[in-house]
């Protein structure tokens, strides 16, 4: 597995929960719940999301707010934080 920041998990491991992500890193340091079904990916490379670069997002916070959640990775938790004073 190929993380973000360019390291590479050999022999890595990813729970997936529904639709989401759980847990990934290397399988010695995962936990698999029991009666997970395992599916080998041995050879191939696994890249959780792509996300399209070449966008336009809007200008507005509601806007970004609504183009972030159709486009890539989003948290509620920090969405809702107040914007730091300009």
């Amino acid at each position: 597995m190929i993380v973000g920041d360019g390291r590479v998990i050999e022999n890595a491991t990813v729970v997936v929960e529904g639709a989401r992500i759980a847990q990934v890193g290397p399988a010695t340091d995962v936990r698999v719940p029991a009666g997970a079904r395992r599916v080998s990916l041995a050879g191939k490379t696994v890249m959780p999301m792509i996300v399209d670069t070449h966008t336009h997002l809007s200008t507005t916070r509601d806007g970004l707010m609504r183009d972030l959640k159709q486009r890539a990775l989003f948290r509620e938790d920090v969405s809702d934080r107040p914007e730091p004073p300009a």
